[in-house]
């Protein structure tokens, strides 16, 4: 039990980092939060007795939560009917997002527990940020994304859009790695994953040490 509210902490924490990102990219403050699997909950269970492949392909490219940045679109709401909103800015819990997230707090956990030393735990933390960035999607209304995208996909993006900046130059980046972002999002979550796999034997291996040290003294 305590274990599984360490990892549950530790996953919450995970968000918590992600949003404060956007929050501080966006300078503003989020105002709505919404459980999209919770909503559309019957549509899943439905479909996933009728056809199980083609449940799993949707829920796995349906967001889970959206943390976002909403405002009352002007003039809306003034004849009665209800207020239209729009999204600012949103952060997508995407299911593969949560899955990875929830394994990556699931062997931080596993390896303090095992006392690591200041290395290792600095090791720990670079893999955790780029697994972390790995499968962090957001959707910015001022970069015209229709859907949401990874989160160096909307960066760049959101440049090439800004008439402040040298927009040639940005537009040209973009065309040229735009196509690579899936094999970079893959390879950001191996080495990531293979850090914390070296990160796991010699916590294991100075564990091991320890405990024979101790044998000894006795």
């Amino acid at each position: 039990m305590k274990v599984s509210v360490q990892i549950l902490t530790t996953f919450f924490i995970t968000v918590f980092a992600c949003l404060f990102l956007v929050v501080v990219a966006t300078q503003s403050f989020p105002n709505h939060i919404s459980f999209e699997m919770m909503n559309n909950i019957g549509l899943y269970l439905d479909l996933l007795y009728s056809n199980p492949s083609t449940a799993v392909k949707l829920w796995l490219q349906k967001p889970l939560v959206i943390i976002q940045k909403t405002a009352v679109l002007e003039g809306s709401g003034i004849t009665g009917e209800t207020p239209l909103s729009t999204q600012i800015w949103g952060l997508y819990i995407m299911p593969l997002s949560a899955i990875v997230w929830m394994a990556q707090s699931a062997f931080i956990i596993l390896i303090m527990k095992m006392s690591p030393s200041l290395n290792i735990k600095i090791k720990m933390l670079m893999a955790s940020m780029l697994l972390t960035i790995s499968v962090f999607y957001v959707r910015v209304q001022a970069c015209c994304t229709e859907s949401p995208g990874w989160v160096l996909d909307v960066m760049i993006l959101s440049r090439v859009f800004n008439p402040l900046l040298n927009t040639d130059y940005w537009e040209g980046l973009y065309s040229a790695i735009s196509p690579w972002f899936n094999i970079m999002q893959l390879l950001l979550m191996s080495v990531s994953l293979i850090v914390f796999y070296f990160c796991f034997l010699a916590s294991k291996k100075q564990s091991a040490k320890k405990t024979n040290r101790s044998l000894v003294s006795r």
